[in-house]
């Protein structure tokens, strides 16, 4: 991602004993104004650029997910707005594993439709789980069987994924 810088605070922060550096960034990307905040300890060769520059400056930004599915800059390299490669590169050492979508040139930390319906499948999955461990629990008499709780779990989420048929449905036009 391309960012122009608009404005750049520094503050120091005391925690406790420990003073940590943090620079808040307010940019423009393809005319949509953003702030982001990096912390020196995260990242900190992206601080050490970021924290120096200066209302005009370009830079193309690398963004991953952190452990914690926070974006996270871990690159920023200065750039004179050409498209041109730059020969000074500035990573952060801790980069994520993280898939990204690539659209043209640009990359996005945006799920893919698949990594969606992955994360959606997931969810239903869970959720069948916990209604199926409700259904078979009250009237029980000692432990449920894993077997039956996850047959029953099964179902409803072939339940909930399955597509209607249209001849199953009522008819709304009179005849």
């Amino acid at each position: 991602m391309r960012i122009k810088v608009i404005d750049v605070e520094i503050e120091a922060v005391q925690k406790g004993k420990n003073t940590y550096h943090k620079a808040e960034i307010l940019y423009d990307t393809n005319g949509n104004k953003q702030s982001f905040k990096v912390i020196d300890f995260a990242s900190p060769a992206v601080y050490k650029t970021i924290s120096k520059a200066t209302k005009g400056d370009m830079f193309d930004v690398e963004i991953t997910k952190n452990d914690a599915g926070f974006n996270q800059w871990v690159s920023c390299v200065p750039t004179d707005g050409s498209g041109g490669d730059t020969t000074s590169t500035v990573s952060n050492s801790s980069k994520s594993s993280t898939s990204t979508a690539s659209t043209g040139s640009r990359t996005s930390t945006y799920e893919t439709p698949e990594e969606r319906a992955t994360r959606q499948r997931l969810i239903v999955r869970q959720s069948s789980l916990t209604a199926s461990l409700g259904i078979l629990s009250p009237g029980s008499k000692g432990p449920l069987d894993v077997q039956v709780v996850k047959a029953l779990a099964e179902e409803l989420t072939d339940w909930v994924f399955e597509k209607a048929d249209l001849f199953d449905e009522p008819n709304d036009i009179e005849e």
